[in-house]
């Protein structure tokens, strides 16, 4: 008998064990760096939150942990709700959490950040934020909130920045509550049901410095009365109903330093207006109708940074833009961009270059490979590159971060890009069974951050700057 439980403890022991130690937790201590902890995207579950408590209440210093894209759920927030360690800002996106474990998270005591996104949140988890009083950061955006929600995180005392994109019908109510707030300095209220009344109430809170109204109903009158706050350098107006008369009096905002305009049918008229803007530093014009007439227009302003994917560039458009002098970063993907395009590209002062799904075949990468300058980051994934393209970047010492996923690279071009060891290399999507080679090639760095960020950084806006800010908002999810 004795023999008999000693075989079924022996099995249970076995079938609850997991069957693979978790990487991330093998090599923790690589992703512990100074008082931030990274384990994003390691495959966690509950069960191995106890391991990640213990590691925390070992190393006191550690004060900001990134678990997004876990599967910790309510128990594993309970089990982190536990730790002793100083904890001030967690990101937790995407946990399958709900109410409870927000709730349970909320409650720790020197929290001053939480970022939720893409959970199960609803009024409830909202409200039990709200009841401990101390957040200065606030993510809860693709979640469950209502109005009614939004309403006790408005009563939030400290609260600096919230996210709210993508709730439940929030509305002109919500763009109410949140302008009366005084110590608010950004809100994201993308695809809010909000209209001209709620823009134009939120733009008279004259401490807003970010704001982001994208996917909304925000026309002419909202747009004059944005414009009219000078406190404003972030703003967001994609996919609204923007007119020429709005565009017109947003190219006259000598305040305003990022603009986000993306898919509101702009042309080459629309850029020539914005054209005149000599502040704006960072532009997105992605999904609109602008083609090398408008290209060259932009060229005059002195952008930092401009995305402009899904255009009607072609590489015209594109050998226009390369002669801008001041451009650093430049996103042209879906562009119908050839190798013509790709050789002005290579010839331009840019660090930071993104021409994905385009085609410049190996021609284009050849050229590329032969920077004028250094690439911090290129990515050039579906562009037709085969083994020669890659061979060619493998002999590069121009290119530090490169992506290559989803081209026509074979187990001998793989192999070329592993053997440089200072160049890192994303390759997803090619030769299936160069897994030899492709086990060498390493994710590229973090090249470049989100645009609300970055700006925010150039202007020294340091309490917004933290290294896990950074690593948290480079998917562009809060106030993108």
């Amino acid at each position: 008998m004795k023999k008999t439980l000693l075989s079924l403890a022996v099995v249970s022991s076995f079938i609850t064990a997991p069957l693979f130690a978790n990487q991330c937790i093998e090599n923790i201590e690589s992703l512990h760096h100074t008082e931030y902890l990274f384990l994003n995207n390691c495959g966690l579950t509950s069960q191995e939150m106890p391991e990640v408590v213990a590691y925390l209440n070992k190393h006191p210093d550690i004060e900001e942990v990134d678990l997004s894209n876990n599967m910790i759920e309510d128990w594993g927030a309970k089990k982190l709700s536990e730790v002793n360690s100083p904890i001030r800002s967690i990101v937790i996106d995407n946990n399958y959490i709900s109410d409870n474990g927000v709730a349970l998270i909320a409650s720790m005591p020197a929290l001053k950040g939480i970022f939720a996104s893409n959970n199960a949140i609803s009024d409830v988890g909202a409200k039990a934020i709200a009841a401990h009083g101390n957040f200065t950061y606030i993510d809860l955006s693709n979640n469950e909130i209502t109005p009614i929600g939004a309403e006790a995180l408005a009563g939030l005392p400290t609260l600096a920045y919230i996210n709210l994109d993508n709730n439940y019908g929030l509305g002109d109510e919500t763009a109410i509550r949140f302008s009366h707030v005084q110590s608010l300095r950004g809100i994201g209220l993308s695809d809010g049901e909000v209209t001209d009344l709620g823009a134009r109430a939120l733009a008279a809170n004259k401490h807003l410095n970010q704001l982001d109204l994208s996917f909304n109903r925000i026309s002419t009158d909202g747009i004059k009365a944005i414009v009219k706050n000078e406190n404003l350098r972030y703003v967001s107006l994609a996919y609204n109903e923007i007119t020429t008369e709005a565009l017109i009096a947003l190219a006259k905002n000598q305040n305003i330093g990022y603009l986000d305009l993306s898919g509101n049918l702009l042309g080459d008229n629309e850029a020539k207006i914005l054209s005149r803007n000599s502040v704006i530093s960072i532009l997105m014009l992605n999904d609109n109708y602008i083609r090398k007439e408008g290209a060259s227009a932009l060229v005059q302003n002195h952008l930092f940074r401009l995305e402009i994917s899904h255009n009607y560039l072609g590489d015209d458009g594109v050998v226009a833009l390369s002669k801008s002098s001041s451009f650093g970063s430049l996103d042209v993907s879906s562009n119908g961009v050839g190798p013509k395009g790709a050789a002005a590209l290579a010839k331009s002062r840019y660090w930071s270059l993104n021409i994905d799904n385009n085609y410049i075949g190996d021609e284009g990468a050849a050229v590329l490979a032969k920077p004028v300058n250094y690439f911090s980051y290129l990515s050039l994934v579906n562009n037709q590159i085969g083994d020669t393209g890659a061979i060619a970047f493998a002999r590069s010492d121009k290119i530090f971060n490169l992506d290559v996923s989803y081209n026509h690279i074979t187990s001998v071009g793989l192999k070329a890009l592993s053997n440089n060891s200072a160049l890192r290399v994303f390759a997803e999507g090619n030769d299936v069974n160069a897994v030899k080679a492709k086990s060498k090639i390493k994710k590229p760095s973090l090249a470049f951050r989100t645009a609300a960020l970055e700006y925010s950084c150039l202007n020294n806006h340091n309490d917004y700057c933290t290294t896990l800010a950074k690593h948290h908002f480079v998917d562009g999810s809060f106030l993108r």
